[in-house]
Formats: structure tokens, sequence, C-alpha cells
């Protein structure tokens, strides 16, 4: 799209040497680019760029899904979904699954590995002094603070 508009851009200057783009030429500018980069053909290439359609699950990496292996499915899940691509029993088994998946999908699901949080820090709040903060008492008192800061 940016390339086409800058094409659309350059050619609107050149035709018009002294007058320069407003935002009322913007909607006349933007017309024909639009419909050039979101064409079916651009669309349909950006599909299969993406591997949505034809599926192919060789376009994204596993470094790409790595945020999501922390989860793993159980072994009978698994197996359910191996068994349900014979020829004989796919029908039957598909349906099974799929509902079984479906009911219990954040059930059945397990950590693969720890997650550790870490310790949110003390939260210390911050004194306020009124008046005069160089008196003698308000110095007394932060050097106070400041030698139990200290000693924890």
């Amino acid at each position: 799209m940016e390339h086409h508009n800058n094409n659309e851009c350059k050619a609107y200057i050149h035709a018009n040497p002294m007058v320069s783009i407003t935002r009322y030429e913007v909607a006349r500018l933007t017309a024909r680019p639009y419909g050039r980069a979101f064409s079916p053909d651009n669309i349909t290439s950006a599909f299969r760029k993406a591997g949505i359609y034809p599926f192919n699950p060789d376009v994204i990496t596993l470094t790409a899904t790595a945020p999501s292996s922390i989860y793993k499915h159980p072994l009978e899940m698994l197996r359910d979904d191996a068994e349900s691509t014979s020829a004989e029993n796919l029908e039957n088994k598909a349906n099974t699954s799929t509902c079984k998946t479906s009911q219990n999908f954040f059930e059945e699901r397990t950590l693969k590995k720890n997650v550790t949080v870490k310790p949110r820090k003390k939260f210390t709040q911050r004194y306020k002094l009124p008046g005069s903060l160089m008196s003698d008492e308000n110095m007394k008192q932060i050097k106070l603070q400041h030698q139990q800061k200290i000693q924890l």
C-alpha cells in the first residue's frame, strides 16, 4: 500500500509542481493505491505466505510459538486424535474427541515447567515533613530513619 501511495503522490506532485498535498487531496490520492494493494490476488498471496490457505504448518516456526509451549496436552487426548485418523473410525472418534476437547480444554491442560514468580519489593512509604525541611527536628527524624534502614 505504501509503495503504491508514494507513486501516486509523486505523480500528483509532478503534474502539479507548485501545489502541495493537503488533507482535501488525500482521499483522491489514496483511492487508486487502496484498490491496487487490497486486490484479491494480494490477499490470497498473503494467506498463502502466512500458511493459512493452503495450510502449511512449516511456515510458523517453533520460536514463534514458544510462549504457548509451557502447556502440554494429556496423552489420552493425543491418543484419541491419532486414532481418529483411521479410515473406519474417522467419523465417530472425531466427533467424540472434538466434544471432549471443547468441554475440558482448560481443565485438562497441565503445566510442562514451573513458572516462577519473583517476589515483590517491600513498599516503603516516603515520609512527608511539613514545614521547613532543614529544621533540627526534621533532620533528627531523617537520621533515625536512615539508621534504621542500615540496621535492617
